[in-house]
Order: structure tokens, then sequence, then C-alpha cells
């Protein structure tokens, strides 16, 4: 068992696995996520005139998905265990 962590704060997002010395993930809010998405000046910016931390700076969910499985052939029949088959419903 793993415990995945994000730390999120108004100039930085942080992730890190067990304990918050092992950070995977470090991200500062120095400049517009638009700038940091490298999009073209000549698209319309819809955070214009926002801080650096739009459009997260308003209320929203998030949704992690933890999902795993398929029957599209993905994960080979008999490969580390799978419970399942290819061919199940």
């Amino acid at each position: 068992m793993h415990t995945y962590g994000l730390i999120w704060t108004e100039d930085r997002i942080t992730t890190y696995i067990d304990r918050e010395q092992n950070v995977v993930l470090d991200v500062k809010i120095d400049e517009s996520f638009w700038k940091k998405g490298d999009f073209p000046e000549s698209m319309n910016n819809p955070w214009k005139g926002e801080p650096n931390n739009a459009p997260f700076n308003k209320d929203f969910y998030i949704i992690l998905n933890v999902a795993v499985g398929g029957t599209n052939g993905y994960f080979p029949n008999g490969d580390g265990g799978k419970p399942w088959s290819n061919e199940s419903d």
C-alpha cells in the first residue's frame, strides 16, 4: 500500500508518495497556466487578467479515477496474475 499526496497552495502544486519528502512533481506557479501550456498569444486566453493560478482560483471539482481492467486485449490473458479474461462479460 502507498499513500499518494497532493499539496496545493496559491503558488505551488506538489505531489508525493508515502511522505512529503518523497516529491514526485513540484510545479511552481510563477507564471500563468496559459503561458505554462505554451498556448499561442493569438488564441483567445479565457483567463486574461486573472491571477497566475487561474482557472484554479475558482471553486472546482476534481475527479480521481483508479479504474483498472478492460477486455480489449490491452492487458494480455495470463500476464501478471490478471484475474479476468478478455472473453469475460
